[in-house]
């Protein structure tokens, strides 16, 4: 099943089932492509390096000993080894809708809202979760003074019974708490990474900075020469902060990390929520002072 947000501008989302993917990546649903209002394609599937990073998803490395993360668990002492532990998501109902609205500052966004219910069923075939997701994908109307897309994710996972949620971070590899709402970005651009107080993989990675920003310069002299600009991604929290799992070296991604270095235990039946909101211009920002002056456009900064 795939679902187009896609808006009046040129900003392009489509919503992704995951129903066809194979076992080992975990099948859940998933966003791609999405590209900037300028047409440049800010997700990748199935890369070589982790054929089961899927666009913009949540995944989890470990529900109660089920692997919704996808490829290889990480044991302790031994590595990354395959265990065949693989849980799915299945998307059980969709309810679309279109949004229209003002923001604070006065810009004027419109475009389409999506939401689902998912039922997170484990390797044994028992439902963990089950997950109420809204998604909303909207851009600035012709003639803004910056061109911008802005997506919002909202999540609310319920727990059939108790749940312990783990990741390698939790088990003792150091840096590697990844888990939760997870963008994997294209490898053919050189990414960089930076935050309100850090610049760089290595600082901003385990840090929780209110937003992170991940932005690629023009490839080359030649297309910098075209005037083509370079494309920035803003990413900031909503819910609980929690630090931001960060590669920009082995390869580009990013998002918030729900059990950086301890286990998330959630009671049954109380819903545990959470989301993620990210604004997309065809622009280098380079610059916290240049972040934050388009956040105060768009009222993020208020």
């Amino acid at each position: 099943m795939t679902i187009d947000l896609t808006g009046a501008d040129r900003s392009m989302l489509l919503f992704e089932a995951g129903d066809t993917l194979v076992e080992t990546t975990s099948p859940r649903p998933y966003l791609h492509p999405i590209r900037s209002p300028g047409g440049t394609l800010l997700t990748e599937i199935a890369p070589a390096d982790h054929p089961h990073h899927m666009g913009l998803s949540l995944a989890l490395p470990d529900v109660n000993g089920n692997h919704f993360w996808g490829g290889k668990t990480y044991v302790p002492g031994r590595g990354y080894l395959w265990e065949n532990r693989h849980g799915r998501q299945q998307v059980i109902d969709v309810r679309l809708g279109r949004l229209g609205e003002k923001h604070s500052s006065g810009n004027v966004f419109s475009g389409r809202s999506l939401d689902c219910t998912i039922d997170w069923i484990g390797a044994d075939g028992v439902t963990q979760l089950i997950e109420d997701r809204s998604i909303t994908w909207s851009g600035s109307p012709p003639g803004a003074s910056t061109t911008m897309a802005v997506l919002s994710w909202s999540s609310a996972i319920t727990p059939r019974h108790d749940a312990v949620i783990s990741t390698p971070g939790a088990r003792g590899r150091v840096g590697a708490g990844y888990g939760g709402i997870f963008w994997r970005f294209p490898r053919w651009f050189t990414w960089e990474v930076f935050s309100p107080e850090a610049l760089g993989e290595e600082r901003v990675n385990g840090s929780c900075g209110e937003w992170i920003t991940m932005h690629a310069a023009p490839l080359c002299a030649s297309q910098a020469a075209t005037g083509r600009p370079g494309v920035s991604v803003v990413l900031r929290q909503r819910g609980p902060y929690v630090p931001w799992f960060v590669r920009t070296s082995e390869y580009p991604g990013a998002g918030p990390a729900l059990a950086w270095q301890e286990s998330l235990r959630l009671p049954g039946g109380r819903p545990f929520m959470f989301g993620m909101d990210a604004l997309i211009l065809d622009a280098d920002l380079s610059t916290a002072a240049q972040v934050e002056r388009v956040l105060a456009e768009v009222g993020w900064g208020q």
